[in-house]
């Protein structure tokens, strides 16, 4: 997932220069996340794509990281599928896992904060609270207005984000930590609820190569992101208590958000 800030606020109680987000993580990354059900969150994609944009013939994904939805959303979809990550560790990651019957599936370097890219998109799709790196609602206003850019009359930019409640109620769960004679790994989090400010710090060693990184996500409030999609160019089709048909509201952890680019006729 594409995270590289330029500017990242000042660490809550870390004071270590760290590495470039999914740099020192890559190799490690599908086993950090072995705990994810990405078959059941491929599942919830399909069936938004099917109802909101059947058959989509090009599929643009931001914040693919090591390419596990990627390759699932892409194995039941007959469409051109492009993959993107602004970290090339993770896309080297992907690229290794990528096997036969993928001949319409392509990793390419991308940067979600600045996307420039060529081409028109039936689906625009960034999952696991990749939006949740942008630090402030501009940042996702800008985006949402160029994937508006990118998308066909009547594609979908599918997103999720993670809110206040989910780091306030799951902080514990976020922490975790395994050790092996070749690498051992541990991840602490913290909130800063003043400023809706979600810390990770992960501690990797390999061999005997040790690593940090320091990773900031912005949890957004459902009415903030609501406010940020309603004035932009794109049209609310649904918001989802993540994983379910049921409108999102104030007590939901994780959010599903299908906006619509309108028809000119519309």
């Amino acid at each position: 997932m594409d995270v590289h800030m330029s500017n990242p606020p000042p660490p809550v109680g870390f004071g270590v220069e760290p590495h470039q987000p999914y740099s020192a993580l890559a190799p490690l990354y599908d086993r950090i996340m072995s705990h994810v059900d990405y078959r059941h969150w491929a599942a919830y994609i399909l069936s938004l794509i099917q109802r909101f944009a059947p058959e989509p013939q090009q599929i643009l994904e931001l914040g693919c990281g090591t390419g596990s939805l990627s390759m699932l959303l892409h194995r039941r979809l007959n469409a051109a599928y492009l993959a993107t990550d602004n970290a090339s560790d993770m896309l080297a990651v992907a690229r290794r896992k990528l096997g036969r019957g993928h001949s319409d599936l392509r990793f390419e370097n991308l940067d979600f904060r600045n996307i420039e890219i060529d081409g028109a998109f039936d689906v625009v799709l960034l999952a696991y609270d990749g939006i949740n790196y942008l630090l402030e609602s501009e940042q996702v206003a800008t985006l949402i207005e160029q994937v508006a850019a990118l998308l066909n009359p009547a594609g979908i930019f599918l997103f999720d984000q993670s809110t206040p409640a989910n780091s306030i109620n799951n902080l514990a769960y976020f922490d975790d930590a395994w050790d092996t004679p070749q690498a051992s790994y541990s991840r602490s989090s913290e909130y800063d609820a003043g400023r809706r400010l979600h810390v990770t710090r992960f501690d990797i060693r390999a061999g005997q190569e040790r690593m940090t990184e320091i990773h900031y996500q912005r949890a957004y409030e459902l009415q903030e992101m609501e406010l940020t999609v309603k004035l932009s160019s794109l049209r609310v089709e649904g918001c989802y208590d993540a994983f379910t048909d049921m409108p999102a509201t104030g007590e939901s952890e994780r959010i599903q958000w299908v906006l619509s680019k309108p028809h000119p006729t519309d």
